[in-house]
This record gives structure tokens, C-alpha cells and sequence, in this order.
């Protein structure tokens, strides 16, 4: 997918699914007090699910809401890049594969270095697993005005090697990469980012969830 065209964020919706109708046969996926951008994470996984023709795989599971380190863009440096790890462990040795979703949610505040100028360049957040190819393009937004904030986000499946053995002394993890990027040659000015993310996971060939199975994520 592209941005040619059209604004970051027009091009993505244009891709996304919608979930706004949820089918009665996925509304268990979603935890009664889910904040609601971790119930359209659980969907998202859960519809994956749906299709799949694979083993049995266990109920989903969240992980505790982390927040990251904040971040600041300005137009000298408008591209940073913040590591983030999610983590599972279980007291039982797991050899199946460990799949689901990770999902970052930021809100910006755009400070022009000029405050009469009007025009606003776009925010982008990008999530990638390292040596992923092509490049993800990411979720976008135009920022708002002097004092005003906005809110985006991004998701991402995500997946633990083949051979990942998770328990309490060797936890299983697998690296992310969240890039945030200011659109380069529209406005002086800084944004100041905020963020947090969530992850949820199932493990395939298990049926029921291992015993004391727990999913973490945070930044290493």
C-alpha cells in the first residue's frame, strides 16, 4: 500500500477492515472490562482465528497495558526508533508456536516553532518485526494545532520462533521494533508523543491454556 494521492491517514483507512458489527460467535474473545482498543485487538486476532485451519489453539490471553518511554520528534530529527519485547512464560515447556497481535497507541501534541503557521504535517507509527520485508508503511494522522492533541494507532501480528520453549526460568520472547516518524519538510516544530501498548496471544496445539501462562511486553 501507498500514500501517493492521498493523506496517511485516508490511505490507511482505505485498507482496514471494519469490526463495527461483531459476530456472536467472537464476542467471548473479548474480556468484559477490555479497555475498548484492547477489545479490537482481541477481535482482530480472534477473526484470524476464524479462518485458520491449523491445530486447536488456547483461549487468548492480555498482557498487563505497558507504557513506553516518551518520545519527542522534532524537524531536525523527525524519526525515532524504540525496541519492544513481548514475553511468555508458563510452568509447562511449550513447543508450539505462540501468535497473536501488538498493538502501540499514541497521543501527539504538535508545537510549530512558528505559531501563525497553519499548515500541519502527519505523524506516522510504524510496528515491525525484525527482518520483516517489505517495510510496513504504518498508521498516520495530521496533527492538530498549537496546544491540540491527537490519538492513532498501529497493530501488528506478531510471532514467536518454531521452537519456542517458554517456562518460569527461560521465558520465550520475541522482539518488535516501533518507529515513529514526523513527515519531513512541512513545518518547523516539535511533537511530543506519548505512548503505551498491549499484546494478546494464543498458543497453537494447546486446546486449553497452559498452566500459569503469562504474556508480557515492555521495552528491554
Amino acid at each position: 500500500m501507498g500514500l501517493s494521492g492521498k493523506g496517511p491517514a485516508e490511505a490507511m483507512s482505505d485498507t482496514r477492515p471494519s469490526f463495527q458489527v461483531i459476530p456472536q460467535s467472537l464476542r467471548s474473545f473479548i474480556p468484559p472490562r477490555a479497555h475498548p482498543w484492547a477489545a479490537r485487538l482481541a477481535l482482530l486476532v480472534a477473526c484470524a482465528s476464524v479462518v485458520a485451519t491449523s491445530a486447536p489453539s488456547s483461549p487468548d490471553i492480555f498482557s498487563p497495558p505497558r507504557t513506553g518511554t516518551p518520545v519527542q520528534l522534532t524537524s531536525q530529527e523527525p524519526s525515532v526508533t524504540r525496541n519492544v519485547v513481548v514475553q511468555v512464560s508458563s510452568k509447562e515447556n511449550l513447543f508450539g508456536r505462540v501468535e497473536g497481535a501488538l498493538q502501540v497507541r499514541a497521543t501527539a501534541r504538535w508545537t510549530p516553532t512558528n505559531p501563525s503557521q497553519s499548515a500541519r504535517p502527519w505523524l506516522r507509527v510504524v510496528l515491525e518485526q525484525p527482518g520483516s520485508s517489505p517495510p510496513l508503511l504504518g498508521s498516520a494522522v495530521t496533527l492538530g494545532g498549537p496546544g491540540e492533541t491527537v490519538t492513532l494507532s498501529e497493530r501488528a501480528f506478531v510471532s514467536s520462533p518454531p521452537d519456542c520453549r517458554s517456562n518460569e526460568a527461560a521465558p520465550c520472547a520475541f522482539p518488535m521494533t516501533v518507529r515513529f516518524e514526523l513527515e519531513r519538510g512541512v513545518a518547523e516544530g516539535t511533537v511530543d508523543i506519548e505512548w503505551d501498548m498491549l499484546a494478546n496471544v494464543h498458543v497453537d496445539g494447546h486446546p486449553a491454556m497452559p498452566e500459569d501462562f503469562a504474556v508480557g511486553v515492555f521495552e528491554p
